[in-house]
């Protein structure tokens, strides 16, 4: 017989345990959360400051996901919740029965006491909103020559400008699952060139993060948020050629694979 599953939180954990859920079952799930009505990825957010992507950009899945996959979303805030009875009290008054739930509510956000934390226009990130704020990429705390340097100077205001290679995009990651993988060794100045070939060739020809074929292509997103950095000297496929083993052309389409925020591990 269905039973009526519910789960208090729709982040990461919360999904992911509805999806499985529903791989093996049948039974009304219903996700409660009072934040937004998906979960989005924290790590995307400097991105979007910078302007290459947008907030939709940050859906963890499409929005025709959850009534394919019957997943009920409740926007709503929880206030108690009556054991014995099994059912939840909600903030609007209204109520919920449940046959068994899953509290997946996550971490209440710490703010540490860094240095400038008080200062007019630093905000944390909390509520589901998202705020122009002053984020890690923007301390600076980097000292080169007796200079301080942000993490968004560095890679945006000298890297990219000054070096003006594409490669570097290869080499600076963010720990994403559908990011380049982090090398084990560090870049140095005599074996640099190698190693960023090296970057793209293995980036390239990772099925996991981009799929060319001749006649169809899907390509990671980094090549449509930088897509100008890669034609500067001659179109998108050209580019791709110089590291793909499989080669694709004018007629060949393209798409953008969807990119995966998750943290990566070391496999």
């Amino acid at each position: 017989m269905p039973q009526h599953i519910v789960i208090i939180g729709n982040g990461i954990s919360g999904i992911t345990c509805a999806r499985h859920i529903r791989k093996q079952s049948n039974d009304e799930i219903t996700i409660i959360s009072s934040e937004s009505e998906h979960f989005y990825s924290r790590t995307a957010l400097m991105y979007i400051y910078m302007g290459h992507m947008k907030y939709e950009h940050t859906k963890p899945y499409e929005d025709w996901f959850w009534k394919k996959n019957k997943l009920k979303l409740v926007k709503d805030h929880v206030v108690a919740i009556d054991i014995k009875e099994k059912k939840i009290n909600f903030q609007t008054g209204t109520s919920l029965n449940y046959d068994k739930l899953v509290i997946a509510s996550g971490s209440v956000s710490n703010r540490p006491p860094f240095p400038g934390m008080e200062l007019k226009g630093v905000q944390s990130l909390y509520g589901g909103k998202i705020y122009k704020v002053n984020t890690p990429w923007d301390i600076k705390f980097i000292n080169i020559g007796g200079k301080k340097y942000d993490l968004n100077n560095i890679e945006h205001g000298i890297l990219r400008k000054k070096y003006n290679d594409p490669r570097i995009h290869f080499a600076l990651v963010c720990a994403a699952v559908s990011c380049p993988r982090l090398r084990n060794e560090a870049y140095t100045a005599a074996q640099l060139n190698a190693q960023l070939d090296d970057a793209g060739k293995e980036f390239l020809n990772d099925r996991s993060k981009n799929r060319v074929n001749t006649d169809k292509a899907e390509l990671s997103k980094y090549f449509s948020w930088y897509g100008g950095d890669f034609t500067k000297n001659g179109s998108l496929a050209d580019y791709i050629n110089k590291y793909s083993d499989t080669k694709i052309n004018s007629k060949t389409r393209i798409s953008y694979l969807d990119y995966n925020w998750s943290i990566n591990e070391q496999k």
